[in-house]
């Protein structure tokens, strides 16, 4: 993930500002940090991140729509070694720090559905842009600002994941929405189909008694 360009602070301008402006700024860039993909039946969806030594990567999917709401997921790391792995999960989530530079890879799997594809939606926070901020403006790091920078970042870590809790929030009332509707719907038709049946059963009768007690006339 690259360091979010924002524009060199003016001189004169107070470090604490600044702290505050990149704070603003940066949860609304990971907003946009949020994806759906449908994957196939039988298939798998693979994604990569170009990571330096030491960065932090936090990974939350859940499974939207789609079979019984399952999907499996595993990471690996350049040397393709597997970092983390869950199977047949509807939701999860998975953070790490980067032990060497280089392309990870994460993937969805839908290998054990050969019908019905699978709706995912995942969120994916890359390394810290603070530092990243701090190692582009050079921003000092001295022992007077450092317990400001200390709490900034444990802010900003905590609105990333009071987000990250929103956007699971959001995707599981959907879920429920659409399983709502679908129950409503099935009730109605259900409903309907047994009025039909109701009716023709009373006219059955009625039309049955009708011809038992008929008295025939003689010709």
């Amino acid at each position: 993930m690259r360091p979010i360009s924002l524009p060199s602070p003016p001189k004169g301008t107070s470090t604490l500002l600044f702290f505050l402006i990149s704070l603003v700024l940066i949860p609304r860039a990971l907003a946009y940090n949020a994806y759906s993909v449908i994957v196939p039946a039988n298939k798998k969806e693979c994604f990569y991140e170009i990571l330096e030594k030491d960065d932090r990567l936090d990974l939350t999917f859940q499974v939207g729509d789609g079979g019984n709401l399952d999907i499996d997921f595993w990471i690996t790391n350049p040397k393709d070694t597997l970092l983390f792995s869950v199977f047949k999960k509807s939701t999860s989530s998975f953070g790490f720090n980067a032990d060497s530079s280089g392309t990870y890879t994460y993937c969805f799997g839908n290998q054990m559905s050969s019908v019905t594809d699978k709706d995912v939606t995942f969120t994916v926070a890359g390394p810290d842009e603070i530092f990243k901020l701090q190692e582009k403006y050079q921003m000092p790091e001295d022992d007077a600002h450092e317990p400001l920078a200390k709490e900034v970042s444990e802010l900003h870590n905590g609105l990333r994941l009071v987000m990250d809790e929103q956007g699971y929030m959001k995707r599981r009332e959907e879920v429920h929405r659409k399983t709502a509707e679908s129950t409503k719907s099935r009730i109605v038709w259900w409903s309907l189909l047994q009025s039909v049946l109701l009716v023709a059963v009373c006219l059955f009768q009625v039309n049955y008694l009708k011809r038992f007690f008929e008295v025939r006339r003689m010709v």
